[in-house]
């Protein structure tokens, strides 16, 4: 599978193989849907190019779900669904 990647302003690529992995891992966490992981784990790569440093650019899971709202609303919609759901799950 091709996935483009995501334009940012780049201020430093360091540790953005590492973003992409903990995202795509974060998505396959939540849900089954491994094209949908792996958009999460670009959002997660290019928000980290845009600071400097290994982990400056993410901030928070919401942070990352906004960002990919902007460039993919249909699978930022359903990773916020899965993450609910998985919040509904451990509270009964």
């Amino acid at each position: 599978m091709h996935l483009p990647a995501l334009e940012v302003d780049v201020v430093d690529t360091t540790g953005c193989g590492d973003g992409f992995t903990a995202g795509m891992l974060a998505g396959l966490l939540l849900g089954p849907d491994p094209a949908d992981a792996a958009w999460l784990g670009l959002a997660c790569a290019a928000l980290v190019a845009t600071g400097l440093g290994s982990d400056a650019g993410i901030e928070d899971f919401g942070q990352v779900l906004d960002f990919l709202s902007r460039t993919q609303p249909a699978v930022a919609g359903r990773m916020n669904d899965r993450m609910n759901d998985r919040m509904k799950e451990r509270m009964t």
